[in-house]
């Protein structure tokens, strides 16, 4: 049963960073004048995240799927 558990919290990891937008500035570069960009760690790559109400939903429906699949794996129905 753990493991079950344990895939479902990955996968609902998973897809909740899958779907939160990312905010990026590839436009802002020019490759011909400007320096290259630096790389960016995971910090910035959390930071630039960003949450839409739409993402807000997404995340809520995808929570609430992983909640019940959870609870059904818990009472071993699965």
């Amino acid at each position: 049963m753990w493991w079950k558990l344990t895939g479902v919290v990955a996968l609902t990891a998973a897809l909740i960073f899958s779907v939160i937008p990312i905010r990026t500035h590839a436009v802002l570069h020019d490759p011909v004048n400007d320096p290259p960009p630096s790389w960016a760690s995971l910090g910035d790559l959390l930071g630039s995240m960003y949450i839409t109400t739409g993402t807000a939903v997404l995340i809520a429906g995808i929570l609430a799927v992983a909640g019940y699949v959870a609870f059904k794996v818990a009472r071993g129905h699965w």
